[in-house]
């Protein structure tokens, strides 16, 4: 997609930290006031935010999405360890370190959540209020039970790392009310056209058929039992019903563990909320971030 493309759907400008070991994670950083750190998921990236950084910039937030390394935009080492530890790393050291920022709404999709709450049970003093849009977070969850190709080898390296195929699928199922037009879902699926595009995600992905024996999950139920430390702070969580990857035992659960969070669920959405019911979800996060 050429540049004049790409400033018709996402016209913010792509910014770079760099992390200790020397790779740069892209990020866009707009407007002024209270700032708004957004993280991303894992199947999808800065882009997927548009409709919600232009609304918010509208109301004179300061905006700051971010790419995991590995995704969107950010960059792609062949030869690394993507882990659930190593995320949450990187992003302590942005916000901590390079950006410095003042207290923080945060906001995370999908598997961004794990490492948007493990910023924040270690820092819960920067944070105004926290969102969680589909969240996929606690282990033992059946979610990954549903994705049948983790199981069959062979078919799940050719389908989501020789070829697009299964970006195309999630997308597609991803999707449930809303649609993209031709150059939205072009820029969408950009960062996965390539083999070393989908070389991390896969890495990622296949990580977890190991299960509890993956170190990842021990950090993860180590954020679970953290998550007490943030009963001060107002949650909000917003699903849509006709996501494979969010199971309503999730959102339960958390209400569970943080009984002051607020849950919504919207029946007729998929994975990507934002795309399904923007005109639904983008107002109730603009009155809970007010």
């Amino acid at each position: 997609m050429s540049e004049s493309a790409w400033k018709e759907v996402f016209p913010y400008e792509s910014l770079w930290y760099e992390t200790k070991d020397g790779y740069r994670v892209h990020y866009i950083d707009q407007g002024s006031g209270i700032p708004v750190v957004i993280i991303a998921g894992f199947l999808g990236w800065a882009f997927y935010f548009r409709k919600l950084i232009r609304t918010l910039l509208e109301q004179r937030y300061r905006v700051i999405v971010v790419d995991h390394l590995g995704f969107g935009l950010s960059g792609k080492p062949d030869h690394y360890d993507y882990n659930l530890d190593k995320h949450l790393t990187h992003l302590t050291k942005f916000l901590t370190t390079d950006l410095q920022l003042p207290r923080f709404h945060l906001i995370a999709h999908g598997h961004g959540a794990p490492i948007a709450l493990g910023y924040a049970v270690q820092h819960s003093e920067r944070l105004r209020r926290i969102l969680l849009l589909n969240p996929i977070l606690f282990p033992g969850m059946p979610y990954m039970e549903g994705q049948w190709m983790l199981h069959v080898p062979y078919l799940w390296r050719l389908l989501s790392y020789r070829t697009n195929l299964y970006m195309r699928l999630a997308l597609a199922k991803g999707i449930r009310k809303g649609s993209l037009n031709k150059l939205e879902k072009s820029a969408f699926l950009t960062p996965y056209r390539h083999y070393r595009g989908r070389h991390p995600w896969y890495s990622l992905f296949s990580r977890y058929r190991e299960k509890p024996k993956d170190p990842s999950y021990s950090l993860l139920n180590e954020i679970v039992l953290r998550l007490p430390l943030l009963s001060r702070k107002a949650i909000l969580c917003l699903g849509g019903e006709k996501d494979d990857l969010y199971f309503p035992e999730n959102a339960e659960r958390l209400q569970h563990v943080l009984p002051q969070t607020l849950m919504l669920n919207f029946p007729k959405a998929g994975h990507y909320i934002l795309e399904d019911t923007p005109e639904e979800v983008i107002p109730i996060i603009c009155r809970f971030l007010n």
